[in-house]
């Protein structure tokens, strides 16, 4: 019998590798392009996963640990249709040049059925061309880089926001809501960070398109992604014709006013400035000279993206000045309770977006988790971690269990295009199809009070 490829895999994004590889499923029998005896027996299922269990961002590892955790209990349960789930979770101590060869292991060595969770982008990506070779399904790789989702790749799938959501949500809030007059971004150096700062560009920009919609007959307001050195001379004549251009710091941002009727050029008043992005290490270090531009420029909000280690550095420096004291924004690396221990009382106001629901409210979803954690994983604080953790690692069981007795990994990724605002841990509703993969892209904003999260806002998106 051939094994047909599913149709989804012609939007991936190496469209030439996969059209060569359905041409090869083809040709192939079942158990050679990933059938029942790939990771799977009548006892047992196979998974693979990686997190930095150890070295300088271990605090993120309890995502791969509260994953582990539920695996064990969902096993005390009866597992899926009688077998047990036994996950692989490899230390790569969040260093993607170790992340390579701890991959090979599972996918040559101990034939994993499926990928499920793994840290980080740069760790993730660098491993993505291996798995995907192998026809290996992955759920929910842990990066919200939009290029796992797209364009389609028909063996990934995830509910986790994307980067470029997540910062869009959080400089529209911080320009629409809080009243700063200024704001900033700095980023950690990596491709979690880049993407934290598309979505800050993109975040200002419709935000300024609603100062745009709101300004009277006669004016227009355009942004553009440009080169932030002007391209002609300011000036403030009201008879010169083209644009008058307001240059920023950092990856070249720009935003435009002009007055179709010929009057003067200039900035409305309702709009803040955004004066730049930078980016440091995510080592930590070299941030004192963006810190100290944002702070001669007077920025009153900034947004910072990178994992907990990072933010808190970003954090103490910003608080160890007593002459400037502007709103912190992060991330979702920043949302859980290792950000406080690290951060301490200099995070406290501070504003995050979170892929977690409220925390602080007693619900089914959170009763289980904490029970989860105290029989299996005592040593995992509860948090945003512990809860993607196991979310992550319940959207791989429903599919396990919704592809039947008969586990192939053709049956897994047809079960999992049939979730269709299904409710899981996350309190939200998760879609997949044939055409999309990505089941859930918007977070929550909450803020730090007396040390602990406390939800501002429901669910945001773009």
């Amino acid at each position: 019998m051939r094994f047909q490829c599913p149709p989804s895999t012609k939007g991936a994004s190496r469209l030439r590798l996969r059209i060569l590889v359905a041409g090869l499923c083809l040709a192939l029998t079942a158990s050679a392009c990933g059938g029942p005896d790939i990771g799977v027996s009548g006892e047992e299922i196979k998974l693979g996963s990686f997190a930095p269990l150890t070295g300088p961002y271990a605090a993120l590892g309890n995502v791969g640990r509260s994953m582990a955790a539920y695996f064990e209990w969902l096993n005390d349960q009866g597992g899926i249709h009688g077998r047990m789930v036994r996950l692989s979770l490899k230390d790569d101590q969040g260093d993607p040049e170790q992340t390579p060869a701890l991959v090979e292991e599972l996918l040559r060595e101990e034939q994993v059925f499926a990928m499920v969770g793994g840290m980080s982008s740069a760790n993730t990506l660098a491993v993505r061309e291996a798995v995907g070779l192998r026809l290996v399904p992955w759920v929910n790789p842990g990066s919200s880089a939009r290029e796992w989702t797209d364009p389609l790749d028909a063996y990934i799938f995830s509910i986790l926001p994307t980067s470029v959501t997540a910062a869009q949500v959080l400089a529209r809030y911080a320009m629409s809501e809080l009243g700063v007059s200024r704001i900033a971004s700095l980023a950690e150096d990596t491709p979690f960070g880049i993407q934290g700062q598309e979505g800050y560009r993109l975040g200002v920009r419709r935000f300024y398109e609603q100062v745009a919609a709101a300004l009277p007959d006669g004016v227009e307001v355009r942004y553009a992604r440009i080169s932030s050195r002007p391209r002609r001379p300011r000036t403030d004549d009201p008879t010169s014709e083209g644009w008058h251009e307001y240059p920023t710091g950092g990856e070249g941002v720009l935003w435009r006013v002009q007055r179709v009727d010929g009057g003067r050029w200039g900035r409305p008043e309702a709009a803040p400035e955004d004066v730049g992005m930078r980016r440091s290490p995510k080592e930590g270090g070299g941030m004192e000279a963006a810190l100290a531009e944002f702070k001669e420029k007077q920025a009153g909000a900034i947004v910072i993206w990178g994992v907990a280690e990072y933010g808190a550095e970003v954090v103490k420096a910003i608080a160890a000045d007593p002459d400037w004291n502007p709103i912190l924004l992060g991330g979702f690396a920043m949302a859980d309770t290792a950000m406080i221990d690290l951060a301490g009382e200099a995070f406290e106001g501070a504003i995050v977006a979170s892929t977690t629901p409220d925390l602080s409210v007693d619900s089914d979803s959170t009763r289980l988790v904490r029970q989860i954690l105290a029989d299996y994983a005592p040593e995992v604080p509860f948090g945003d971690y512990a809860m993607l953790g196991m979310a992550w690692a319940q959207l791989a069981h429903e599919g396990m269990e919704r592809a039947g007795e008969d586990l192939r990994r053709i049956n897994l990724i047809r079960a999992l295009e049939t979730l269709d605002n299904w409710q899981g841990l996350l309190g939200h509703p998760v879609t997949f199809s044939d055409q999309s993969h990505l089941g859930f892209d918007a977070v929550t904003l909450k803020r730090v009070e007396d040390g602990e999260f406390v939800a501002i806002t429901g669910w945001l998106s773009e």
